[in-house]
C-alpha cells in the first residue's frame, strides 16, 4: 500500500540516516507489539513520515536503543515505544482495515479473495486502535467514504479525488494536536496525501487502463496517452505538494527532524515522481 514517500538516502548525513532508522524500527517493533504483528510486514515508508513530522512538530523526547532486529539479525539503534510511534502505529491499523473494506467493494478475482480472507485480521487492528486513540477509525473511515463515493461515480477530476484522501492523511497527521502543532501537521499531511494519491495514480495508469478500472488522470487526459502528454504539468503538480511540505513545515518550532524532513519533501519526493514518470517513459 503506497510507500512513495521516502528520503534520498545519498543526500542524508549519517546521523539523519541512524535517526530516521530508528524510527522505522521503532513504529515495526512497537506496531507489532501493540497492535498487529501483521503491521511488520505492511508498514511502508509514508507512515514512517508521518511519525517523523508528529514528532517534529510536537518535540517529544525519544530514547534511541541498541536492538538486534528479528528479521536482518542486525543490531541497530531503535526508538523506543513513545506516543508519536504508538499513534502512527494505530492510525496505520486503522487504515489498513477501511481500505481493505474499499478494496473488497472495488477488486476482482484473486485479490478480492485474499483481502476478504484478511479482513478478520485488520478488523483486530482497527479495533486496537480504536481503544487506544477513540475516534480514529472515523477520521479515516469518513473521508474514505467520500472517496469511494467519487471514484464510483467516475469523477474526472484528479484534484477532487485526491483531496479526499488527502482529507484521511491530514486527519492522521493533526489527530490529537492543537493550536499550531495541529495547523502545521494537518496541512503536511494533507499534502502527504494529495502527493500519495496522484501519484499512485500515474504509476497505475497502464494497468488501471487495461482492466478498466477508475483512475483520475486516465479520465481527466483521456486515457494514458494523454497522461504522457500532459506528464511535464503532472510532474510540477507533484513537485508543487513536496514545496507545501517544505513551507507548512518552516512554520514548525524546528527540531532534530529538520534534516529528514525537507530531505523528504524536496530529494525524495523529487526521486519518487522521476522513478514513476521514467517508468512510464519506458
Amino acid at each position: 500500500m503506497f510507500g512513495y514517500i521516502r528520503p534520498d538516502m545519498g543526500e542524508l548525513k549519517t546521523k539523519h540516516v541512524a535517526l530516521y532508522r530508528s524510527v522505522y524500527c521503532g513504529i515495526c517493533r512497537c506496531g507489532g507489539k501493540r497492535i498487529s504483528p501483521f503491521t511488520r510486514f505492511l508498514l511502508n515508508y509514508d507512515f514512517v513520515f508521518l511519525a517523523v513530522v508528529r514528532l517534529a512538530v510536537t518535540g517529544e523526547k525519544y530514547v534511541i536503543t541498541p536492538r538486534r532486529c528479528g528479521y536482518t539479525l542486525r543490531k541497530r539503534g531503535v526508538m523506543e515505544e513513545n506516543e508519536a510511534l504508538l499513534f502512527t502505529s494505530a492510525a496505520f491499523g486503522s487504515l489498513c482495515f477501511y481500505k481493505a473494506l474499499d478494496d473488497i467493494k472495488d477488486e476482482k478475482g484473486f485479490k478480492r479473495l485474499y483481502t476478504r480472507l484478511s479482513l478478520p485480521f485488520f478488523k483486530r487492528m482497527a479495533k486496537k486502535a480504536e481503544r487506544l486513540y477513540p475516534g480514529i477509525g472515523d477520521a479515516v473511515r469518513i473521508p474514505l467514504e467520500k472517496l469511494s463515493r467519487l471514484e464510483k461515480d467516475g469523477c474526472a477530476v484528479p484534484d477532487e479525488a485526491a483531496d479526499s484522501f488527502a482529507e484521511v492523511t491530514a486527519n492522521m497527521a493533526s489527530f490529537g494536536l492543537e493550536g499550531a502543532q495541529s495547523r502545521v501537521a494537518r496541512d503536511i499531511g494533507y499534502h502527504i496525501g494529495r502527493f500519495v494519491y496522484l501519484i499512485d495514480a500515474l504509476d497505475d495508469m497502464e494497468k488501471d487502463e487495461k482492466s478498466n478500472s477508475y483512475n483520475p488522470l486516465n479520465l481527466a487526459y483521456s486515457g494514458s496517452e494523454g497522461v504522457n502528454k500532459n506528464v511535464d504539468f503532472i510532474r510540477r503538480t507533484l513537485l508543487d505538494s513536496g514545496a507545501a511540505i517544505s513551507r507548512s513545515y518552516a512554520l514548525a518550532d524546528g527540531s532534530s527532524f529538520d534534516g529528514i524532513i525537507y530531505n523528504i519533501a524536496g530529494y525524495g519526493i523529487q526521486a519518487a515522481v522521476d522513478k514513476v514518470i521514467n517508468k512510464e517513459k519506458k
